[in-house]
């Protein structure tokens, strides 16, 4: 999974809350295999622990357990602590 496919994913989100006026449609999180981690390329941000990584105020976790996505927040089956607002693309 590319930066510019996480964008498009986000975006497509974004568009689709604001048209529908869900925020349930936001992004939640985004997963990501290892093998799949894009390190320097994705401009994350940790400001605190508990924060966690976020790219584009999205929660990122990386595990060999995970398949790459973008989820939704209504779909997510995992805590990812507090949702915050979705930054526009850098």
């Amino acid at each position: 999974m590319t930066p510019d496919e996480i964008d498009q994913l986000i975006d497509a989100m974004v568009a689709e809350a604001a048209k529908t006026g869900d925020e349930n449609y936001l992004p939640g999180a985004i997963f990501l295999h290892p093998d799949h981690w894009v390190g320097s390329k994705l401009k994350t941000e940790m400001t605190t622990i508990g924060r966690g990584i976020r790219y584009r105020g999205v929660r990122v976790l990386v595990s060999r357990e995970f398949e790459s996505k973008v989820v939704a927040r209504a779909d997510l089956q995992l805590d990812v602590g507090e949702f915050e607002a979705v930054m526009a693309a850098p």
